[in-house]
């Protein structure tokens, strides 16, 4: 891809007009792109459950097709891959971050499963300024946060009204978000790796982890999940269910507007797929729903 060719691309699916933007790499030009993506794109796992194109893959170039061009959605290995592409392309830095995921008691998942990014701000001058970005996570921060030993301990709370702060424990480093009025884990990983700038993991390291997302006991091969965010609302689609939270989305336990309504079928789901999440129908022929229906209760404990 060459950086005109991403850069158009990218900011079409965005609906963004790069004229209005920062000409240069700016943290008020980062957060606008994280916020204009985190509402177009959808995090989900529509390969697994028949949408056409087959599974994810460690391949920007195939990615950005897909994402770009088709208008899909996709994995965290996938989003953030292609986002820091086009981050390097505009002049920050963007460095791949693998994290392990709280999976709850007894903590986290056994080996890191999730892709994150650490971004550079005014790369090598004195307004630099490094951030964590994540457009791959089910309710990842609206905005990106500060990130860096001077952060850590501060409650940092963006537009969206999520109140996240970042811990350092034992060499590694924790995101916490404030929900149903406690903090809990959401991330950790190595503070050592944080740090590496360009020296960063390559995409094709990330390739245990994605295996392990498409294997057939991952939840996300027994469900079936959607996801888009914006300032006011969160709108899920898990298996026949959506379900779409605020407004407001933050703080949950001061009575956030919950709506859920139970759809008939596949066919009803490609609709909500096309006019909620902006997937063409073309895109979710041979979508399934058969695994969602039959998948235990457990399974949609957060959903």
């Amino acid at each position: 891809m060459s950086p005109i060719e991403l850069q158009s691309r990218y900011f079409n699916r965005l609906k963004l007009d790069p004229a209005k933007l920062d000409s240069e790499p700016s943290f008020r030009k980062l957060a606008i792109i994280q916020e204009a993506h985190l509402a177009a794109v959808p995090f989900d796992n529509l390969a697994q459950h028949g949408a056409v194109g087959g599974l994810a893959v460690l391949d920007r170039n195939a990615t950005a097709i897909k994402i770009l061009d088709r208008q899909r959605g996709g994995f965290c290995f996938e989003l953030n891959a292609v986002l820091g592409e086009l981050l390097v392309d505009l002049g920050y830095g963007a460095t791949l971050l693998s994290a392990f995921v709280y999976a709850g008691d007894p903590g986290y998942c056994s080996f890191p499963t999730h892709m994150a990014l650490i971004v550079r701000c005014h790369r090598d001058t004195v307004q630099e300024s490094t951030h964590f970005v994540d457009v791959g996570f089910a309710e990842p921060p609206l905005h990106p946060l500060v990130y860096g030993t001077e952060s850590f301990g501060i409650v940092q709370e963006t537009p969206d009204g999520m109140r996240s702060r970042l811990l350092e424990e034992d060499g590694s480093v924790v995101l916490e978000w404030y929900v149903a009025g406690k903090w809990t884990p959401r991330l950790r990983w190595s503070l050592e790796d944080s740090m590496l700038g360009d020296q960063g993991p390559e995409l094709a390291s990330f390739a245990t982890a994605l295996d392990s997302v498409h294997e057939e006991s991952s939840i996300f091969s027994q469900k079936l999940i959607s996801c888009l965010i914006t300032r006011t609302e969160k709108v899920t689609l898990a298996g026949k269910r959506l379900k779409i939270t605020g407004p407001p989305r933050f703080p949950l336990e001061e009575g956030a507007e919950v709506s859920i309504q139970q759809l008939e079928g596949v066919s009803e789901a490609r609709i909500v797929l096309r006019d909620r999440f902006g997937i063409p129908l073309v895109e979710t022929v041979g979508l399934d729903l058969t695994k969602s229906s039959s998948a235990a209760a457990a399974v949609w404990a957060k959903h």
